[in-house]
């Protein structure tokens, strides 16, 4: 498909709603709005960035205990951050915050939609605001939102999935001021965007998902690329993210077929997987150190709310928080989920499983490939509990008037 063709589905599909955060819904591609959340920082000082249903980025900043749950500062209020040379409303994708790199700097990207081409949106932040910039052209063929690292002094690295299903990388000369051409680091992913890990100030992580569902990995040494691994974990039905509370101890986290959070944990010699965390999400998620034991996760749910919620050695999963979206001064309020997921649709022997709630109701929905190609409508009565389907196997996004869900199917 020709790329700008196959991007102007997804730009048609765009549409804001809710009164304060973008809702993954029906009408939202998942290459671009995969992973709603982005934070970088750690538990005393850490940065947040959405999409608002403006088409700007806003962001936020959370100043904290380094004790998690202990007394904390806040939040500040949230800014939002329009794009120097599209203009207001024109960033088509969730945003990338970046760690801060050796100077504290932090970027911020995003993908931006002009009238005859896209760019990518950077803000830089050298203090305590984002500055705009005039962004990065070559982005025509992009189709996920962005990651990004550093993979040595004064190389900023980008990298994001093309519309030829390639994971391609592009660094930049901070001597000679040039960004280089995109290189192809791997091929065959699921159309949802990477995800880079800032391990030293040279080593990086970065993780991807096939379209089986499969997150893989490959990692920077300051010199060269390890080739791909497979992290034995379970198949996942998002983006996937990454942080690491020091050099050996590792995590991974995405969302399951069944709707919820899920994570592994790397020792130093093996992956272990964590305790279901019951914990319902809307898709990919991100993370970010809190303590010397303990990370926060940023998310949204089910509902589009934005929320997040703690691991930690000694209590596991903690309690969810709701916080405040843009337009707002940050406040919470705590509360624990019901267990399970909210819409749960699975896939079983050759049908689509409905979970209760939506089986009494009765209804309609749509199945589309990631690359929003459309594959079935059907359609329940009420109590009707499956639903056959002849759907090939990997990841399939399920678009239904309230809202959408990830399906993987063996």
């Amino acid at each position: 498909m020709n790329p700008r063709k196959f991007y102007s589905l997804f730009l048609a599909g765009l549409c804001f709603l809710g009164t304060a955060l973008p809702v993954f819904g029906a009408s939202f591609p998942a290459a671009l709005m995969d992973r709603p959340v982005t934070v970088s920082g750690n538990g005393k000082s850490h940065t947040i960035a959405v999409l608002g249903k403006d088409g700007n980025i806003w962001t936020e900043k959370w100043s904290g205990s380094s004790e998690l749950g202990g007394p904390v500062s806040g939040w500040s209020c949230w800014t939002r951050q329009a794009d120097l040379v599209l203009g207001d409303g024109k960033v088509a994708s969730s945003p990338w915050l970046q760690a801060p790199n050796g100077a504290g700097t932090i970027n911020l990207f995003a993908l931006g939609q002009g009238d005859s081409t896209r760019r990518i949106c950077q803000w830089t932040m050298f203090t305590q605001a984002f500055q705009g910039t005039n962004g990065i052209a070559g982005a025509d063929s992009v189709v996920t939102s962005l990651a990004s690292a550093q993979t040595n002094s004064g190389w900023q690295t980008l990298f994001a999935i093309f519309a030829d299903s390639s994971l391609r990388y592009r660094q930049w000369d901070s001597v000679n001021w040039v960004w280089s051409g995109w290189k192809v680091l791997g091929s065959g992913f699921a159309l949802l965007p990477p995800f880079a890990t800032q391990v030293t100030a040279t080593d990086v992580n970065v993780y991807a998902t096939r379209p089986d569902g499969i997150v893989i990995q490959n990692w920077w040494n300051g010199t060269t690329w390890s080739g791909w691994v497979t992290p034995p974990w379970q198949k996942v039905a998002s983006s996937p993210a990454s942080v690491n509370l020091d050099w050996t101890t590792h995590f991974l986290f995405a969302r399951d077929s069944g709707g919820n959070a899920v994570g592994a944990i790397w020792n130093g010699s093996n992956w272990t997987a964590l305790p279901p965390s019951e914990i319902p999400v809307l898709s990919g998620v991100s993370a970010v150190v809190a303590d010397t034991d303990s990370v926060l996760i940023y998310a949204k749910a089910p509902d589009s709310s934005l929320i997040r919620f703690p691991w930690s050695r000694k209590h596991s999963w903690g309690a969810v928080e709701h916080l405040d979206g843009p337009g707002s001064c940050g406040t919470t309020s705590v509360k624990h989920f019901a267990t399970g997921p909210l819409r749960e649709i699975r896939w079983e022997s050759g049908s689509l499983r409905l979970s209760q709630d939506l089986a009494e109701m009765g209804g309609t929905l749509g199945v589309f490939a990631l690359d929003g190609r459309h594959e079935a409508n059907l359609a329940w009565s009420p109590g009707q509990t499956s639903l056959r389907a002849s759907l090939h196997s990997g990841l399939h996004q399920v678009r239904m008037e309230s809202g959408s869900a990830a399906l993987f199917v063996p």
